[in-house]
């Protein structure tokens, strides 16, 4: 009985890996046929070749910019940055081709500088049920899910400062405005009663 039931666990979940290198603003893309409703869940991980070290080692100020898009409608499901490693996942809503494009940016921009290295990056893609995730997996989820929640708070803070100094810069406009509208006032005043 056991053996059977693994076995319909190894149909409904399929995990391809691979790695590669990308050049400077490069994006490597990967068309899949995925039914509908299926569960996609990606794992990816980033490292620079050091010349010092001798071998590829994790660089945090090198991320990873992924978007996924449904074909031929080039409709947009995900287009997140993540940091050097970390996880994505989405359902499909509808079956057929859905373009996986990934590009590596870094805290300078997009273009790798001289004397940096390709970057080598890890990618697991997994198709199916994907349930049966490990505590360890689930542990990275949570550590990814509260990298975002900082990130969404840093722009909240942005955003409200922003705000603040606009709402500042109304209020020096609105006394400026009143100031001059008072101005007008008095000269037209002083005008009618020199002229009448």
């Amino acid at each position: 009985m056991q053996l059977p039931v693994l076995f319909l666990a190894c149909l409904l979940s399929s995990v391809n890996a691979l790695y590669f290198y990308l050049e400077g603003a490069e994006q490597k893309c990967f068309i899949e046929e995925l039914p509908r409703e299926t569960t996609v869940v990606g794992s990816y991980r980033s490292e620079d070749w050091t010349d010092a070290a001798q071998a590829f080692q994790e660089n945090p100020l090198v991320g990873i910019q992924i978007a996924v898009e449904v074909l031929p409608s080039r409709h947009k499901i995900i287009d997140q940055k993540g940091s050097s490693y970390g996880r994505f996942t989405f359902t499909t809503a509808e079956a057929g081709d859905h373009l996986i494009c990934l590009y590596v940016w870094r805290e300078r921009g997009r273009v790798r500088e001289e004397g940096e290295g390709m970057p080598k990056l890890h990618l697991d893609l997994m198709f199916g049920d994907a349930t049966h995730d490990t505590a360890a997996t689930k542990k990275e989820i949570i550590g990814d899910l509260t990298y975002r929640v900082k990130e969404v708070n840093n722009r909240i803070r942005n955003i409200r400062t922003e705000q603040q100094h606009q709402r500042d810069r109304e209020m020096e406009f609105r006394d400026t405005s009143e100031r001059t509208n008072s101005h007008v006032v008095n000269w037209t005043i002083v005008q009618f009663v020199v002229l009448g």
